[in-house]
């Protein structure tokens, strides 16, 4: 069942977060035009998509801000605050976000399926320093409608950090992910609703010291 009203104030309330903080992270989304005339599409069929995959976003934005909230205050054991029920039925609202193929290619060259990445969200895995500008902000975006698919690539300055593990020695500390990324998600209309099936993950560098050219 799709996340009503009441729940994302609720879930807002906890992660300590704002609905506006929530559409700069998610961004305005704006639609390229040519991709759905091409597909035949009229603007409002284009808009409706648009609306329903930024509900997508912001929907896993609200869990993934609410888990990292718990985890902080927690020290990064979200049972000690969240009940079993709650856990399963957040856990049911992603399964619904992501499509069962969904992978995430981080930019570390990782692979990562839906289930995994479900379970770091849900323990709060990344801790952002905040959602919006305060860290973790759409910029430069654009939206393609290609009918019962739509592919989102947009420019995303990030402050956070991560649990990782040393290959090596298995210690475990925080890793500091801040940076700005460019991020290609798809998304597949599918049995009703709209999911994420992919995302895509490419850090990008402070400066470019050359740009690809056809000139000689």
């Amino acid at each position: 069942m799709p996340m009503q009203d009441e729940q994302r104030r609720a879930y807002l309330e906890r992660a300590g977060v704002t609905q506006e903080q929530i559409d700069q992270t998610v961004g305005e989304l704006p639609i390229h035009e040519g991709s759905y005339q091409a597909r035949g599409l009229s603007r409002d069929q284009a808009h409706r998509v648009r609306e329903a995959v930024r509900q997508v976003v912001a929907d896993a934005a609200i869990i993934a801000a609410k888990y990292s909230t718990i985890a902080k205050r927690a020290d990064g054991d979200v049972g000690r605050e969240v009940a079993a029920d709650e856990l399963a039925t957040d856990r049911r609202h992603l399964d619904e976000l992501f499509a069962d193929e969904y992978t995430l290619h981080n930019p570390f060259g990782q692979d990562e399926g839906k289930e995994h990445v479900i379970d770091a969200m849900l323990k709060g895995m990344i801790s952002y320093d905040g959602m919006g500008s305060q860290g973790f902000e759409a910029s430069s975006q654009s939206l393609q409608v290609h009918g019962d698919s739509a592919v989102a690539i947009g420019d995303y300055r990030m402050r956070a950090t991560g649990r990782a593990k040393d290959a090596e020695s298995g210690e475990v500390y925080q890793q500091d992910l801040g940076g700005t990324y460019r991020i290609t998600n798809t998304y597949v209309h599918r049995d009703g609703r709209w999911q994420a099936a992919t995302s895509q993950m490419t850090a990008i560098p402070a400066e470019h010291k050359f740009v690809l050219t056809p000139d000689s």
